[in-house]
């Protein structure tokens, strides 16, 4: 994530990059101004470049330009730059939603507020330039959700998302016919049941490759497989140490399949 933080007064700038550092981790790109002009210019450089803000934290009382200045500035000059206002004085608040700020915060900002102001931003943001690339994404905390370019994939077969939720808690391990029966069926090795799956593991690849991500299913003999490299999830993030993932993160990982909390005890 790329964040500016813009304050008139060093002491704002030290405490609100402490509390950001601690939200998103050292990874991050915290850059800094204490004038508002040259942080506006700043903006514009970046927009230029192709690498814009993704937010920018400012002070509104400052001097030269202040912070509602600053802000229709930052709109006009990169207007998918989500906009924090962190200020000591609460009157302002009307007018910095009528320009339609993420969040409104007041000092001494903790990273508690940060936090929420970040998961809460009006144009979210994706957390590298390689998660950006992957068309997939798999939602696991809470109940398992699939988007395909930030639209929900729709299942023909509610079983079929399923399959799914179970390739990707296995991270990418090839799953045997065997075991996915076991998992789905309760070892329920009939006939019926095997030619039942034989239907969900077409079912899902016609449904993935009708959303033009058919290449995520790895497919062989007898076994069946996803590329993690292509799906962007914050289970994965998880266990990488992603911060901004373990915030996230509130005891609950795909709630609606029992199978689940297997992977709870084990991680």
């Amino acid at each position: 994530m790329k964040v500016l933080v813009v304050d008139d007064e060093q002491m704002g700038i030290d405490g609100l990059c402490d509390a950001l550092e601690e939200v998103l981790g050292k990874d991050a790109q915290i850059d800094t101004s204490l004038d508002a002009p040259k942080a506006l210019e700043m903006v514009r450089e970046q927009k230029e470049s192709g690498a814009p803000y993704d937010v920018v934290f400012q002070d509104i009382e400052m001097p030269k330009m202040n912070g509602l200045e600053l802000a229709v500035g930052i709109k006009k000059a990169s207007p998918d730059t989500n906009l924090v206002m962190v200020t000591a004085y609460q009157e302002y608040a009307l007018d910095a939603w009528k320009l339609h700020v993420s969040d409104y915060l007041l000092k001494p900002a903790m990273a508690d507020d940060v936090r929420n102001a970040l998961e809460n931003l009006r144009k979210p943001v994706q957390t590298s330039e390689e998660d950006a690339k992957k068309r997939v994404r798999a939602i696991c905390f809470g109940s398992f959700e699939v988007f395909v370019d930030d639209k929900p994939l729709q299942f023909h077969r509610g079983r079929s998302k399923e399959l799914l939720a179970y390739l990707v808690d296995r991270r990418g391990a090839v799953c045997t016919m065997g075991e996915l029966l076991g998992i789905l069926f309760e070892d329920d090795n009939s006939n019926s049941r095997k030619s039942w799956l034989r239907t969900l593991v077409q079912d899902l690849k016609h449904t993935m490759e009708e959303a033009g991500v058919g290449d995520v299913l790895i497919k062989g003999w007898n076994c069946l497989s996803v590329d993690c490299e292509k799906i962007d999830c914050d289970y994965y993030k998880l266990l990488e140490g992603n911060p901004m993932a373990m915030n996230d993160y509130r005891g609950e990982y795909m709630s609606q399949y029992s199978w689940a909390e297997m992977t709870l005890l084990r991680d």
